[in-house]
């Protein structure tokens, strides 16, 4: 199976695509694709630069061991660390809330 790169429907080379789409920094997804490959630099998860020390603590306090990268983007392992580290910086992940029904949550 080999990758085929379009643009609006026109076939374009690998090099045509990756200039207009070019990866941030490459070998780490920028998302979680079909089959989650991880690790994954997260956006919307991210913080300014100069917060980066003291949400990194906030996160090793709490045994949530999370890379920065220099931009101030985490680098998510999994799933599971993904939603631990929304949790701790109280970021609310729509998506993940949105489609779980918990019976007990309207009691």
């Amino acid at each position: 199976m080999s990758v085929k790169y379009k643009r609006n429907g026109k076939p374009i080379s690998e090099q045509e695509f990756h200039h207009i789409a070019p990866l941030s920094e490459p070998g780490i997804p920028q998302c979680a694709r079909s089959g989650a490959k991880w690790p994954v630099v997260s956006d919307y998860l991210g913080v300014h630069p100069r917060q980066v020390k003291k949400v990194k603590e906030h996160l090793d306090s709490h045994d949530c061991h999370t890379d920065f990268a220099p931009d101030g983007r985490p680098i998510i392992r999994s799933a599971s660390h993904m939603t631990k580290v929304a949790e701790l910086t109280g970021v609310y992940e729509r998506i993940r809330r949105e489609n779980t029904f918990d019976p007990g949550e309207y009691d």
